[in-house]
């Protein structure tokens, strides 16, 4: 999908229903997790959100005067080695114009585009290209906090991460090839818990972040796994800490798409 705008991903975002939603914060079943579950509802329910993303305007992209709460909206994918090129985003800019050209209603219309750059799996995309660019794109925004600070001094700090990868990673047990998956996936790895990912979390766990959204509308699986992913994952990040024991670590080497 094509957005116009930071606005429109978090107003896509925040329209998901309750049951695609995953709360971490503290422990289930003690106040700060139901503090963080009424917090999030009332950023969703908020009518008070401003669109600051316009190139004349002093970061953050979103400001909230009435819950004192900034977001930062970046997006990501695991499409890039370096981050400069993306052969997916190309190929799906060309789909995109192409569209426009030979059907002009569809300008303005929320449009999902599959691009296909028939690049081999690992090259077109892999858990270390989703792992590299996920580090790579918040860090950026963390070092930027500062700033976001000084034009928004006393607001708590949230990031709104578009994750726009469609499919899902398995990790293979230890003595299995990736050269030699000829059979049921699921019977030979564990499906990988983006949310959960020790390496992923690590990236933001000790910053001056207050929260983190990450947004993951596209991602399927073909093949029904028994864990149901969600869209949207809401950290309370400052309680979240004390459950480091949620983390999984999972090894880059064997980690497989399921779109090969």
């Amino acid at each position: 999908m094509f957005y116009d705008s930071e606005f429109e991903i978090l107003r896509d975002c925040f329209a998901q229903e309750t049951k695609n939603v995953l709360v971490l914060s503290g422990p289930e079943d003690t106040e700060a997790y139901f503090e963080t579950i009424n917090l999030y509802d009332s950023l969703c329910d908020s009518t008070s959100w401003i669109d600051n993303s316009k190139n004349t305007n002093m970061p953050p992209d979103i400001i909230n005067e009435e819950l004192k709460i900034y977001l930062e909206v970046m997006r990501f994918d695991d499409h890039s080695k370096n981050g400069k090129e993306n052969p997916n985003r190309a190929r799906a800019s060309k789909m995109q114009e192409e569209l426009f050209e030979k059907m002009p209603w569809t300008r303005g219309r929320n449009v999902f585009i599959n691009a296909v750059t028939d690049l081999p799996t690992d090259e077109d995309h892999s858990y270390k290209m989703y792992l590299d660019g996920f580090k790579r794109t918040v860090i950026k925004h963390l070092n930027k906090l500062a700033k976001y600070d000084m034009n928004c001094p006393g607001y708590k700090k949230g990031f709104l991460v578009l994750d726009e990868s469609i499919g899902l990673y398995y990790e293979l047990q230890d003595k299995l090839r990736k050269d030699i998956i000829g059979t049921n996936k699921k019977a030979l790895s564990r499906p990988h818990l983006y949310f959960f990912d020790k390496s992923f979390v690590d990236v933001f766990i000790e910053s001056d972040l207050d929260y983190l959204i990450w947004y993951t509308p596209y991602k399927v699986d073909p093949q029904n796994l028994v864990v149901e992913m969600p869209k949207v994952v809401f950290y309370d990040i400052k309680n979240f800490k004390k459950r480091r024991n949620l983390l999984e670590e999972y090894k880059e080497p064997y980690m497989i798409s399921n779109e090969i």
